[in-house]
């Protein structure tokens, strides 16, 4: 009898031992796009972008202001063309009529993030100035 329980556990563990891991839909996705590998390191196909920054500041507290310029070398690895960047403009939660879930006071509100132009290779980009915390620039093709 101790034999046929002890045969009955060790069958179970090794039934039990032979199945796969749950994988996620993405991560089977991953596996089979080649950006991922089975042991979880970057696979052949995985890229990823790289932004190099050069910010030149000058700074005038007694008017809590800020000026500067700043030269952004976006380098795309991304097999797809891209057709637009995104900007956070996180200081722009203290404009005026900024979306946000409670009110400010009025030494919180500020004039936000005021962009003069934005230039791409050359060329004068549209843009929306008075974008809250997200603004989006499309690229040239």
């Amino acid at each position: 009898m101790i034999r046929f329980v002890v045969f009955i556990f060790l069958l179970a563990a090794t039934a039990a031992s032979g199945q796969d891991l749950y994988k996620p839909r993405d991560v089977k996705k991953a596996f089979a796009n080649g950006t991922r590998s089975a042991d979880g390191r970057p696979g052949k196909a995985y890229w990823q972008n790289k932004a190099r920054y050069n910010i030149h500041i000058k700074a005038a507290p007694p008017s809590r202001t800020i000026y500067g310029t700043e030269d952004i070398t976006y380098i795309n690895n991304s097999p797809n063309e891209l057709k637009q960047l995104v900007f956070k403009l996180f200081m722009n939660i203290h404009k005026p009529g900024a979306p946000r879930t409670g009110g400010a006071s009025a030494d919180y509100l500020t004039k936000g993030v005021i962009i003069d132009s934005i230039v791409s290779n050359g060329k004068r980009l549209r843009f929306n100035p008075n974008a809250f915390t997200i603004m989006s620039v499309g690229l040239p093709q």
